[in-house]
């Protein structure tokens, strides 16, 4: 059996903080725009209150905020100023998942989003400028990114060519629909030579890369996944989370038939795809993928992406990966799935009280002071992955290789995929000595 959505969004409700954990990162990693996950969660954090509902609470602020009844709750969270309320760190998040609201709720809701003390400058004007946008029409939305991606040719670093306020182009764009595509499959279709930023074209890709996800645009799902050729880590992001937000059985098909020619960092990216899409055909690409696959470290990520399946079928699978190379950050993330999974399926998983244990001791030492170099589970070496908890843990920001030191970084036993190099060549570590790691 595989757990249904319906059955996963119960999760909200466990008991038990572990499934609340597995849940919440499930449906983010997803990029979930059902408003229902979002009630669901409401419902959590009423139920147990926020500093015990998750372990990493800002996740909640990643959910989409669609409807009115949800939108006046965040708001009034933000506002409360009793013990009980958030934590400042926390009504940050809750400010720029207000910011990122469907416009409508937004437009409503002007004065009231202005007012509140959390909301930093990036996010006010975020606000301010998607109101200016509300009328804009494709035509002239297409004109000005087209504008901002000419400037952005003579910015010295990313954060001067200032993608975010391009990004808030692309909603006008997106609301055209069908009217847009012709646009977007044009660009997609003539992709850059180079990956430097050099010209306008490179820009307009990586954004209109972004673009065919917010459209769900499975056509371009080919072409997405050519472009995952080019090594730079702005597209790859951008590229991995439409394919996501496209999400469909094509999109899998795509991983999957491409997966043994596909260079080592297409190869990742194709690991990411099977355990954020559930579908019939991951469950069947994912056991084909590790009959073929004889890296140590690429068959724990495949192991992840058959537990992240809720699936029984799975389960076998996931349990003999963690028995190949049971002391390792990835099994880790292994036993949380499959204690949550058999938490709310019913299956019976002969470690699950023992793992449950670790992992339920684990989230009691973050709560009381979160090291980095702790894992949940003994004699297996943990690392903050930023593709599942975002850019924060537990009040501190933890940050990739932007803006990061030079010289060698280390963070205890393991370095995290998305992490500094401990070499300190400057890059991330996926990209310098990972690959270099025998199996």
């Amino acid at each position: 059996m595989r757990l249904t959505e319906d059955e996963l969004k119960a999760g909200w409700l466990h008991p038990k903080l572990l499934v609340r954990n597995v849940v919440a990162a499930h449906f983010t990693q997803a990029l979930t725009d059902d408003p229902d996950v979002t009630r669901r969660a409401i419902d959590s954090v009423q139920q147990f209150g926020w500093q015990r509902f998750l372990t990493w609470g800002f996740m909640f602020a990643d959910l989409p905020l669609k409807e009115e009844a949800a939108f006046e709750w965040v708001c009034g969270q933000v506002e409360r100023t009793d013990d009980g309320g958030p934590e400042e760190n926390q009504k940050s998040h809750l400010s720029r998942m207000l910011a990122r609201a469907e416009i409508d709720l937004v437009e409503r809701h002007r004065s009231r989003l202005l007012a509140l003390d959390t909301l930093e400058t990036d996010a006010r004007q975020a606000i301010l400028s998607r109101l200016e946008m509300i009328d804009l029409s494709a035509d002239e939305a297409w004109r000005r990114l087209e504008e901002h991606c000419r400037s952005a040719t003579q910015a010295e670093t990313f954060a001067e060519a200032r993608i975010p306020e391009a990004e808030l182009l692309l909603e006008p764009l997106a609301r055209a629909g069908n009217r847009i595509v012709p646009r977007v499959m044009d660009v997609l279709r003539s992709p850059p030579a180079g990956d430097n930023g050099d010209t306008p074209e490179e820009w307009l890709t990586g954004l209109v890369i972004s673009l065919a996800g917010r459209l769900r645009l499975e056509e371009a799902a080919p072409l997405l996944w050519k472009l995952l050729s080019i090594d730079w880590d702005w597209y790859e992001d951008e590229l991995i989370t439409a394919l996501v937000r496209i999400g469909t059985p094509s999109v899998v098909r795509l991983a999957r038939e491409h997966y043994p020619s596909s260079p080592w960092e297409t190869r990742i990216r194709a690991h990411d795809i099977v355990c954020r899409i559930r579908c019939d055909e991951t469950v069947a690409a994912i056991p084909e993928m590790l009959a073929e696959e004889t890296d140590d470290f690429f068959r724990s990520q495949l192991g992840i992406a058959a537990a992240s399946q809720f699936d029984d079928r799975l389960v076998p699978l996931a349990l003999d990966v963690i028995k190949e190379n049971p002391c390792t950050a990835e099994c880790g993330k292994i036993r949380e799935r499959l204690v949550a999974f058999s938490h709310l399926s019913g299956w019976h998983l002969a470690e699950r009280d023992e793992w449950e244990q670790d992992a339920d001791a684990f989230f009691d030492r973050v709560s009381r002071g979160f090291s980095l170099t702790e894992s949940p589970f003994p004699g297996i070496p943990f690392s903050v992955d930023d593709d599942e908890f975002g850019d924060d843990v537990s009040g501190d920001d933890v940050s990739g290789d932007e803006g990061a030191e030079e010289g060698p970084i280390r963070r205890g036993a393991v370095t995290g995929r998305n992490e500094p190099c401990p070499c300190g060549s400057g890059k991330k570590y996926k990209r310098c000595c990972l690959r270099n790691e025998p199996g």
